[in-house]
């Protein structure tokens, strides 16, 4: 809640990453474990979602869901999650962003495997994708602003 008020996304990943590695010896045969992992696996979901990062939201509310199938709401979260990703794939990578995109898979991989104390104090940048989608809609806008422009007369 202090995350999501705050938008410390990152922070939260953190957090709930930090829980899921306590959680996960413990929940061999525990359906409470088990449920709570599936929350966390489900707000962690949330917050890459909030971070731009939704190949790793995708893969932890695929998980909530085998763990807890029939929630509503992380069915809900799962088809946003894909509509998102369909919108990611149709947007084309800038030439100077497809680096960026590479490096951002990297980031996500190494948030994922942090505790939580590093991820929130970490100063990864996440989120290329969102950086790119705006670099995409400024030079488009611009374009189609450059074609409304009437011509200057030069004397």
């Amino acid at each position: 809640e202090i995350f999501r008020k705050e938008k410390d996304f990152r922070g939260a990943i953190g957090c709930y990453t930090s829980a899921l590695c306590t959680l996960a010896p413990l929940a061999d045969g525990d359906s409470k474990i088990r449920d709570l992992m599936a929350v966390c696996l489900a707000n962690r979901a949330q917050a890459f979602m909030n971070e731009h990062v939704h190949e790793a939201a995708l893969k932890d509310i695929t998980a909530s869901l085998l763990l807890r199938p029939g929630v509503q709401k992380n069915t809900k979260r799962l088809s946003k999650i894909k509509a998102l990703l369909k919108e990611d794939s149709m947007l084309p990578p800038l030439e100077s962003e497809k680096e960026s995109l590479v490096f951002g898979k990297v980031d996500v991989e190494r948030l994922l495997q942090m505790t939580g104390s590093e991820a929130s104090s970490s100063r990864t940048k996440l989120g290329p994708k969102k950086r790119a989608r705006k670099m995409y809609k400024a030079r488009r806008t611009s374009h189609a602003n450059s074609k409304q422009r009437p011509l200057k007369e030069h004397n």
